[in-house]
């Protein structure tokens, strides 16, 4: 459930903003009570926290000190600023991402699929454009590097083949509840082993469609998983009889569609690396 702050916006001045700026905030439900403190820590981002991500997007791991419990442990993504004119389109017309994230995140846990708590959404906007944008939610312990294992070393140990399985198992429950992300690849699934089971949660949530998905559309939402041909070959396997079609012809649309993806990807980046080289 969302709060009633969610569907509403204000004006607010901050220590450290112009009058010309204001704010839209969404807290879901129960997590009001950490908006000073959010506001807080989002004007001193810089100086809180650990860094997990900096690139386009920042994204940090920051503790709230609470009474009489535990710190309460939440991350941070602050999306790169967009241009001016997305600025406007996402003030007027558009879901930020920080925002479809914040959604996608109540969407996705209403289908029993595990994603961080969400907490909050937080825009800033000067002159009618979107400047600044900010996704909240709590921190989900993980111990397992996905993405390390699926593009560098996947040992062949009964282990990994289990991951694998459940990886492709994950897969189906998330297609045959409507769920596409645009952008699944290791990167954005947290996996936590206990006692032999893995549990898998989604992140970077703002490309996601709820749809019915055709066959074409499963495949597309596997290949970014890894490089190896190897290993969607497995994936591939589990993911057919799971889903209860032929494995064969399944893994044959899929490897072609996998190596389609990856020879497009490896030339652009070749290219991108050489019109980044410095001329001599």
């Amino acid at each position: 459930m969302l709060g009633k702050r969610y569907e509403k916006s204000h004006s607010a001045k901050h220590i450290n903003r112009t009058p010309m700026k204001s704010e839209r905030i969404r807290f879901t439900e129960s997590h009001e009570i950490y908006q000073s403190r959010i506001s807080c820590l989002i004007n001193n981002l810089y100086q809180h926290g650990e860094t997990i991500h900096e690139g386009r997007n920042l994204i940090k791991k920051v503790s709230i000190p609470q009474i009489e419990r535990e710190s309460l442990e939440v991350v941070i993504k602050s999306f790169a600023v967009p241009s001016k004119l997305k600025g406007l389109v996402y003030a007027n017309f558009q879901e930020s991402k920080a925002w479809r994230s914040m959604q996608n995140a109540v969407l996705l846990r209403e289908l029993e699929i595990l994603t961080p708590e969400p907490i909050a959404c937080i825009e800033y906007l000067k002159f009618n454009c979107l400047r600044e944008s900010y996704y909240i939610c709590h921190y989900w312990p993980h111990n397992i590097d996905l993405f390390s294992l699926m593009f560098r070393n996947l040992p062949t140990r009964t282990e990994s083949l289990n991951l694998l399985i459940e990886l492709a198992n994950f897969s189906v429950e998330l297609h045959n509840k409507g769920i596409l992300h645009l952008d699944y690849n290791p990167g954005n699934i947290l996996v936590r082993a206990k006692e032999g089971c893995f549990n898998f949660a989604l992140v970077d949530l703002n490309r996601i469609r709820f749809t019915n998905l055709d066959l074409q559309d499963r495949i597309q939402g596997l290949i970014r998983l890894t490089i190896k041909p190897d290993t969607i070959e497995i994936i591939g396997q589990r993911y057919a009889k799971a889903f209860g079609i032929d494995s064969k012809q399944f893994c044959l649309k899929l490897g072609k569609e996998h190596k389609k993806f990856w020879s497009r990807r490896t030339r652009l980046e070749k290219i991108m690396r050489i019109l980044k080289r410095p001329s001599p």
